[in-house]
């Protein structure tokens, strides 16, 4: 009697076969007879995302590979990590199976990313991109912006994937140091909200900024004068005047993130206009 217990320990219940997973007690054919059964109860009006939907489904693997079309009524407490990622509460949870009622069941209050891509005018363009993705992150599903129509993928929260920047989820632009430039110049113009107040000058410094290609590049921005202490001359000359100085905060350099050096020795080398000059 025991032998036989067992042994019905590795066959499903419903359609008698072995199970595809037997630690969970899982039934791959009869997780897609399921899902199958429940394509009529969603869709996201778009006829080819629901058809990948449908197919991701349907390439199941795993108890917890459960990809599906998600409502963005579903999240609440959205906030922005950079320009294209927010992370967000998923109300109801992802389908997940419980190995001991053999059957789908939510996980309530997820915590997720979403990760937008422009892609209203672009289906197959993000499809595409969501086919690479969900082969390398666990990827819940997909949902969309009610305001501007862009597809939005759901992600696992805080995934690490090698190669990939941990705030936008695209690959780095520099490996070697682990640097994204698209996060880089997301994250330049957040920082820098106190500028010169002179529109040439700014949109100068922003131009310099951009064209910052390697992490060892020293960061051009704008400097308030109340961070340098210790003013002292030390030369004048021709039409200019240098006096060392303390900069109290530092400059920016990178090392996996942006960071500041404080108390940093600095030359300020004042022009003096020439009053012949008009």
């Amino acid at each position: 009697m025991v032998l036989q217990e067992k042994c019905d320990e590795r066959y499903c219940e419903n359609c008698i076969k072995n199970y595809t997973d037997i630690e969970y007690k899982w039934c791959k054919q009869c997780q897609i007879d399921h899902l199958k059964k429940i394509f009529t109860n969603w869709t996201s009006g778009n006829e080819k995302i629901d058809e990948f939907i449908q197919e991701i489904q349907l390439k199941i693997n795993n108890p917890k590979d459960i990809f599906e079309w998600i409502p963005y009524n579903q999240f609440n407490n959205i906030k922005e990590k950079c320009k294209t990622v927010y992370s967000a509460s998923w109300k109801d949870g992802p389908l997940e199976y419980d190995s001991n009622n053999k059957m789908l069941a939510r996980v309530q209050a997820r915590e997720v990313t979403l990760k937008l891509c422009k892609s209203q005018n672009m289906i197959n363009d993000f499809l595409n991109k969501v086919e690479v993705y969900v082969k390398i992150f666990n990827v819940y599903g997909i949902t969309q912006y009610p305001d501007s129509k862009d597809y939005v993928m759901v992600l696992h929260q805080e995934e690490y994937v090698k190669g990939y920047c941990k705030t936008c989820i695209e690959e780095y632009t520099d490996m070697k140091h682990k640097r994204c430039k698209p996060c880089q110049i997301y994250f330049l113009k957040k920082i820098f909200t106190n500028w010169s107040g002179n529109e040439k000058i700014d949109e100068f410094i922003q131009e310099m900024q951009l064209k910052v290609n390697n992490p060892t590049d020293m960061l051009f921005e704008w400097i308030s004068f109340n961070q340098f202490e210790n003013i002292k001359k030390i030369g004048e000359g021709g039409f200019a005047k240098v006096y060392s100085a303390e900069w109290k905060n530092g400059p920016l350099h990178y090392d996996k993130e942006w960071k500041r050096g404080s108390c940093k020795q600095v030359a300020l080398k004042c022009l003096i206009r020439d009053p012949h000059i008009k």
